[in-house]
């Protein structure tokens, strides 16, 4: 396919590769990205083009470009939060991210709707409560005794039956 021919093609469909965009990212400046994304890529394979299939091909790569897009978005919020996690000594492996982003949110969502004030017990009960700590790894890693960390557990359960009521479970 020459240049002439492709600039031909390309301006009868661009409206067509503009409405699939559209459709699928929602939002005008992400789509007209992935339009001018996806022409450029098929630029780079011009003498491979065939004009009989190119509205086809290029369908196809708009789909492909938008995919991409959207994965490269992923990887992005994914590193984001690994970075998170990574601070805080727990990073959690990429299948479970969605499943651990909303227990999250609820955990830290309730925790702060029973209003635990000391940051030292917020984070002793998170990584208990949350992260699966074990008992000795909390002695371990905050110094402290057993004692102490019951105090800590049952005030949170009391708060919890106080604030939840029947709802909640404490063992």
């Amino acid at each position: 396919m020459t240049r002439d021919e492709f600039d031909h093609k390309i301006n009868d469909i661009r409206s067509m590769l503009l409405n699939v965009a559209k459709s699928k990212m929602h939002n005008m400046d992400d789509a007209e990205d992935a339009v001018q994304t996806c022409i450029l890529n098929a630029y780079k394979h011009i003498n491979d083009l065939r004009e009989n299939t190119f509205s086809n091909y290029m369908y196809t790569a708009i789909k492909n470009t938008i995919n991409d897009i959207f994965r490269k978005r992923l990887v992005e919020d994914r590193n984001k939060y690994l970075i998170y996690k990574n601070a805080m000594d727990d990073i959690i492996p990429y299948n479970d991210i969605n499943e651990r982003i909303y227990e999250e949110r609820l955990f830290h969502e309730i925790m702060d709707e029973i209003m635990i004030d000391d940051e030292e017990e917020y984070i002793i009960l998170t990584r208990y409560f949350y992260m699966g700590m074990s008992q000795k790894e909390i002695y371990d890693k905050f110094n402290i005794n057993h004692s102490k960390l019951y105090k800590i557990k049952k005030r949170l359960i009391d708060k919890l039956k106080e604030t939840y009521g029947d709802r909640i479970e404490c063992q």
